[in-house]
């Protein structure tokens, strides 16, 4: 693995992890919404 695959990597696994707690508060309006139709 050179340097550059090494940053290539931790830069996926950042912005990975940046982006699930957007996508988990998306996913819980969703269904917020969805539930208060029902």
């Amino acid at each position: 693995m050179t340097g550059g695959d090494a940053q290539l990597l931790s830069t996926q696994l950042k912005s990975r992890f940046f982006a699930t707690p957007f996508l988990m508060l998306e996913g819980i309006y969703y269904l917020y919404q969805f539930n208060k139709d029902l």
